[in-house]
């Protein structure tokens, strides 16, 4: 089953997640955990962000909620969409992909982003974003 989760659901269950990508992705030393949860969660509870899990807690989806610096429009971005190699594969981490575009469905928001590590970004990655109609339009580089 998958459920949106708040600020007191957005808990340590999901470390083991953000840990394993953070070593996958040789970026270690960004992730702050106890920094991250807690302005994690302060966004969900401001309406400034949403996030979404399954049962097993295997993936986890996060998006941020803005408006438009060039015209207003509300956006929804997906900051983090991560998943253990075991959910990988099995439909699980899509699942989550749907309840993001169904949130964004429900509220009227058209502009939705989506945003994935260089290193971590298969083919497989790219291909689900085409399916569901959405195309790179922008790229970011990094120090």
């Amino acid at each position: 089953m998958i459920y949106a989760l708040t600020p007191e659901t957005f808990d340590d269950g999901l470390k083991p997640i953000f840990e394993h990508i953070a070593d996958e992705n040789g970026v270690e030393q960004r992730l702050e955990w106890e920094y991250f949860k807690t302005n994690w969660g302060r966004m969900l509870y401001n309406g400034i962000a949403q996030s979404w899990t399954n049962d097993e807690k295997d993936s986890v989806l996060g998006a941020a909620i803005y408006n438009d610096i060039f015209n207003g429009d509300k956006v929804a971005a997906v900051c983090f969409w991560f998943s253990l190699p075991g959910a990988r594969g099995t439909g699980r981490p899509q699942r989550l992909f749907d309840a993001f575009e169904a949130f964004c469905e429900s509220r009227g928001i058209k502009n939705k982003k989506a945003a994935s590590f260089m290193k971590l970004s298969k083919d497989a990655t790219r291909k689900s974003y085409e399916k569901r109609g959405y195309k790179k339009t922008e790229e970011i580089w990094s120090l």
